[in-house]
């Protein structure tokens, strides 16, 4: 299957959320380049991952915000949005060519 023709696209997107204020969500600049989540039904964390992004702003590391994910494939012009959840989360970024990422 040719992707490019059928114009089928995968994009996941990082919003910052609120403790105080789930429904308030505000979309991160940076773009996720690869990771993880896991499903676990009998574990104590239910979801778990890693998210591996580029192009973070350096105060991701500080502040006390959540993070929920979202997955927007798009088919023939069409996106939807799936939210995956919304997590706590610890940054280990570091700073390489310019920009942080981790």
């Amino acid at each position: 299957m040719d992707f490019e023709k059928s114009g089928r696209i995968d994009n996941f997107t990082l919003y910052s959320v609120n403790p105080k204020n789930l429904s308030k969500e505000t979309k991160m600049g940076c773009s996720i380049i690869g990771g993880t989540l896991n499903y676990g039904y009998e574990t104590d964390l239910k979801v778990a991952g890693i998210v591996r992004i580029i192009n973070a702003k350096k105060d991701l590391c500080e502040s006390e915000k959540l993070v929920r994910i979202y997955y927007e494939p798009t088919l023939d012009g069409k996106t939807q949005k799936i939210c995956l959840g919304t997590f706590y989360y610890t940054a280990e970024l570091h700073y390489e060519n310019g920009m942080y990422s981790g």
